[in-house]
């Protein structure tokens, strides 16, 4: 079951669609305006994306980081705990058995202010962002699509490119819509992964 943060992604997604996504014509028929609106579909997409990266990512610490402390099944909240502990501790205080992470629970206030620090400086949407925030989750790269972090490095040169200089689109002979395809496998990749979120939050080992 998609989570709220992905059901709001995909309703954000589709409005933008309906206001700037123009399609039924020839490739040259398009107008400079269509392939504007294709650019700036593009772009507030994108932000979109990354806003449920951040948002989803939050919540799946949080609520990981709750079972933790509860002492309950939780692969996300041993996962942040060995993230925590690792960038912090002393080598004589590295998490190397099971029972290691549980006597440190007085600390799950902590790993979750660290983890939301790293959310809160994140700007963008590159598949460096994306691993940044979802591998202290617990997240296997065996359960990420692999055509995920080509398409988030595309999406972020494409968004960067159009943020700092002009592009004419229409040169590209690229129908509009192809903007909006590319959007939407980008979100039935993340839809893989927020799936595999649920799982990580409740359970332990995986």
């Amino acid at each position: 079951m998609a989570s709220p943060q992905l059901a709001a992604l995909k309703a954000q997604i589709s409005k933008l669609d309906s206001f700037f996504i123009s399609r039924g014509k020839d490739v040259t028929a398009y107008t400079d305006a269509e392939h504007a609106q294709a650019t700036a579909f593009m772009l507030m997409a994108s932000a979109e994306l990354e806003g449920y990266v951040e948002s989803r990512c939050s919540s799946v610490a949080k609520a990981g980081v709750d079972r933790l402390r509860k002492s309950q099944p939780t692969a996300t909240g041993r996962a942040l705990a060995v993230w925590y502990f690792t960038g912090r501790s002393l080598p004589q205080e590295m998490p190397i058995h099971e029972a290691d992470v549980l006597k440190k629970l007085a600390l799950c206030d902590q790993i979750q202010s660290a983890y939301a620090s790293v959310v809160t400086n994140s700007h963008g949407i590159s598949d460096k962002d994306f691993a940044k925030l979802s591998f202290p989750l617990g997240l296997r790269e065996a359960t990420v699509p692999a055509s995920l972090a080509l398409s988030l490095q595309t999406l972020a040169e494409k968004r960067n490119r159009a943020a700092h200089v002009h592009v004419n689109r229409a040169k590209s002979l690229a129908q509009p819509e192809e903007e909006a395809r590319f959007i939407e496998q980008i979100v039935g990749d993340l839809e893989v992964v927020d799936n595999a979120f649920d799982q990580l939050i409740s359970t332990f080992p995986i």
